[in-house]
């Protein structure tokens, strides 16, 4: 199964469905999405999930700089996704009300610089 450095999968769980779908679970979080093209999907264990390059997007809503330099260490690591197909997506999901974008692109030069890019 694949993860994220300092993440573990623990309640209260995080989906994600397409918008207009009304779905409620009790002690969990139902995000909707109008974009979630098959691109940033995968199956695991028959449970359909987001890409890991999909949930660093998603993650970076929510997490602070130094979660989302970990995820993102670990992520380029383990090859989960690379800093270009990164750059890809946000490209093709950038719009309004993606609020974790600027942090997510500041953190990828942090990365960068940190390598010596």
């Amino acid at each position: 199964m694949q993860s994220f450095d300092h993440y573990r999968l623990r309640m209260p769980f995080h989906a994600i469905t397409p918008r207009g779908h009304n779905l409620h679970r009790v002690g969990h979080f139902v995000h909707t999405s109008t974009v979630l093209p098959p691109i940033d999907c995968e199956t695991i264990h028959g449970v359909r999930v987001t890409s890991p390059t999909r949930t660093l997007i998603d993650l970076a809503v929510s997490a602070s700089a130094a979660q989302l330099t970990a995820a993102l260490d670990g992520a380029l690591r383990d090859r989960l996704t690379t800093e270009e197909f990164l750059h890809q997506r946000i490209i093709a999901l950038r719009s309004r009300g993606r609020y974790g974008i600027p942090l997510l692109l500041q953190v990828i030069e942090g990365v960068e610089v940190t390598r010596g890019a």
